[in-house]
């Protein structure tokens, strides 16, 4: 992925701590994204769904990981629930799925006794 990556956080109080680091932010956007920290109750957590080309230039492979368990829970969800889809496509300026081309997206996780009950988009981009 280009446009928001997982690293390990070098220094600060979250040292260590796993981030989605925002390579480019705009206007706006954070540029670290960060679960709740270490030794706490986690609430929140981040994820990144990207559509990107495939080995063979007439496919393509989706990436859907977090930066916890409840992240990649969160980000299949997100693929697999039509409402959250179509709210992707709409911001990603496609007119349907299948006019969807390479992008990469944050996806903000709030969980709630263990379990993920709410998601949005955190920051997106298309990839040219």
């Amino acid at each position: 992925m280009r446009e928001f990556v997982f690293q390990r956080m070098a220094s600060g109080p979250r040292k260590g701590d796993l981030a989605i680091v925002n390579v480019h932010p705009q206007r706006g956007e954070q540029e670290a994204f960060l679960a709740s920290p270490s030794r706490t109750p986690i609430t929140e957590d981040y994820a990144v769904v990207a559509l990107m080309p495939g080995l063979n230039p007439a496919r393509s492979l989706i990436v859907l990981a977090g930066t916890t368990t409840f992240g990649a829970q969160a980000a299949v969800e997100l693929v697999c629930r039509r409402t959250s889809v179509e709210s992707l496509i709409k911001q990603l300026g496609a007119s349907s799925p299948g006019d969807l081309k390479p992008f990469e997206a944050v996806v903000r996780v709030k969980i709630a006794l263990g379990v993920p009950v709410g998601m949005e988009l955190a920051a997106v981009r298309n990839r040219s």
